[in-house]
């Protein structure tokens, strides 16, 4: 099952060769629907944990408490990816596909 963490109410699904990858792919899929206000760490790593968090329940309560911890005015990004990749090591237990859609948001 190819689950979307959040969807927007204006998306429109399109056929993109990501999108028929996604479909085709012989492995779990996590798919992150970014928009414009996700530019700030702490709006885009909630939604990036809540993609895989979807995908594999077990992962995500180090990860958030992570990111709960996090100084919004100076975040420590190596520190708080270091704890979502071991949380990840730790609780996933097989490859998987991640996909950020519309990446470009966060890099205008």
């Amino acid at each position: 099952m190819k689950t979307h963490p959040r969807n927007r109410a204006s998306r429109i699904w399109k056929d993109l060769p990501a999108d028929r990858f996604a479909y085709q792919v012989d492995l779990p899929v996590c798919w992150y629907a970014v928009d414009d206000l996700d530019q700030t760490p702490e709006r885009f790593f909630t939604y990036f944990i809540a993609a895989l968090h979807r995908r594999f329940p077990e992962f995500g309560e180090r990860s958030k408490a992570a990111l709960k911890a996090i100084n919004q005015f100076n975040p420590d990004i190596n520190q708080l990816v270091s704890v979502i990749v071991n949380d990840a090591y730790e609780h996933i237990q097989e490859h998987f596909l991640i996909i950020l859609d519309d990446y470009i948001w966060l890099v205008m």
